[in-house]
């Protein structure tokens, strides 16, 4: 797994974190709204290290936990923020709406990849 794609999906994480708190929630939906490599054949080079290769190689295993555990924190902040502009409840715990957050990313990309999948192998040869 490439240390540079790893960097790239911090740097972007960071980058959701900045801007108006009131305007938190609308960078958590942008980001659910279009998962990175969703309609990319090729798939999240995260998601496919850490399945693949991270029960055998300690050295993707830990990159990629590096790489979730700054996904899960810049969410929990993005849902602070969200609960300080008064959009979240504020009683609601910002960890677990975070792993939430990604978990459901995680799992939006992935049933992207398995549809643009199905509906190109039903079109046939072009």
């Amino acid at each position: 797994m490439s240390d540079d794609y790893c960097a790239g999906a911090d740097e972007d994480a960071a980058a959701r974190l900045e801007g108006p708190e009131d305007e938190a929630l609308d960078r958590l939906r942008t980001w659910l709204r279009m998962p990175e490599g969703a309609v990319d054949r090729r798939g999240c080079l995260l998601a496919k290290a850490t399945a693949e290769l991270a029960w055998e190689n300690e050295a993707v295993a830990i990159r990629s936990l590096a790489t979730y555990e700054t996904l899960l924190d810049s969410c929990r902040r993005l849902v602070e923020q969200a609960q300080r502009a008064g959009h979240v409840d504020p009683a609601a715990d910002a960890e677990v709406l975070g792993g939430l957050i990604v978990t459901t990313h995680r799992g939006l990309e992935a049933m992207a990849r398995v549809l643009t999948a199905g509906r190109s192998l039903s079109a046939g040869p072009a």
